[in-house]
């Protein structure tokens, strides 16, 4: 038994327009968000930011215990 095809309701566009939450919102509420914005955007580059550090500080230190005397031994025995 063959099914005809229907339409999807969901794709749909709806007739009426719909608004953004940061319409609804007056000129006080959005500068209040758009400052944590700003200050969430501020921390997560001083996250990166430390992380990029910590990254470094452990490829010097790997990098130190490759040059010394152990990694001399190290690299001599592979």
């Amino acid at each position: 038994m063959c099914s005809t095809p229907k339409s999807n309701m969901a794709a749909r566009k709806p007739k009426t327009q719909v608004k953004g939450f940061m319409q609804e919102m007056d000129a006080e509420q959005r500068a209040g968000f758009a400052e944590k914005a700003n200050q969430a955007e501020e921390r997560r580059q001083q996250r990166l930011a430390r992380q990029r550090r910590q990254r470094e500080r452990e490829r010097l230190k790997e990098q130190e215990n490759h040059d010394g005397f152990w990694g001399t031994i190290w690299q001599w025995l592979h």
